[in-house]
């Protein structure tokens, strides 16, 4: 997380989620752990943010679409 130009910005990136999916014993490839990524953008509320569960949410969907 930083601040550059006014803007907070938050990033999540390929390692953190294979790192993730690894603690719960799942294998990805880096193109799933990018689909994922890509989940998680489209499921983004700025309600509620995004949080591990909603990593862990994504990590499941890509998993069970395989």
């Amino acid at each position: 997380m930083f601040i550059k130009d006014k803007e907070l910005h938050i990033v999540w990136c390929v390692e953190d989620v294979l790192q993730q999916a690894k603690e719960n014993g799942y294998d990805l490839t880096e193109d799933e752990a990018l689909s994922v990524l890509n989940l998680m953008l489209k499921r983004h509320d700025c309600n509620f943010g995004t949080t591990w569960e909603s990593v862990d949410g994504a990590i499941k969907t890509i998993i069970e679409e395989r």
